[in-house]
């Protein structure tokens, strides 16, 4: 991130990478963090291992989720716009304006936060009984619409996950046509 602001973000090309960087910074904190409550010298307690699982699914496996699949829209606009590059190399900067990309950008970091938005108003952390031990334990507490709203959230991840897969993989395969026309 410090090598893009440093580069100045008034180029397109820059305020993409900077903002696939600050996607990846996200998936790379969060599996950090997942990794390290996963460690079994961490937490030995049943009650401890309530809460870690909590935390573990709501704080980071949906931030998780969510990083991972601002990266691979963000992967599949770079694609198109380096497809277009080669395309329309003499008209690429008025179609792929700093406005627009910082439009693109914004948009993709607020559609995918709201789609995570279901999960975490129906999940939440508090206090619950843990029938196994008999106790009360704080863990993860699920409202009664739950799954519902979660298979919302899944359905739009995975839609759009592979919508970026096909981006990519269309863009990258026109690009190499198009490379392969101007060679001969």
């Amino acid at each position: 991130m410090i090598v893009f602001f440093r580069l100045g973000l008034s180029d397109s090309t820059n305020i993409s990478l900077a903002g696939l960087a600050l996607a990846d910074i996200g998936v790379s904190l969060t599996m950090l963090c997942y990794g390290a409550l996963n460690n079994p010298l961490v937490f030995r307690t049943a009650s401890a291992l309530d809460a870690v699982d909590a935390v573990r699914y709501i704080v980071l496996g949906t931030s998780h989720i969510l990083f991972s699949r601002i990266a691979g829209l963000l992967t599949a606009f770079i694609s198109l716009e380096r497809f277009l590059c080669v395309t329309w190399p003499l008209h690429i900067k008025s179609i792929v304006t700093t406005q627009r990309t910082i439009f693109v950008m914004l948009s993709v970091y607020v559609f995918m936060v709201a789609s995570n938005i279901p999960t975490w108003l129906v999940n939440r952390i508090g206090q619950r009984l843990n029938q196994r031990l008999n106790v009360t334990t704080v863990g993860l507490i699920s409202s009664p619409n739950a799954e519902v709203l979660d298979n919302v959230t899944i359905t739009i991840s995975v839609t759009v996950q592979m919508t970026s897969f096909a981006i990519v993989a269309v863009s990258t395969a026109c690009m190499i046509n198009s490379l392969r026309k101007v060679a001969e």
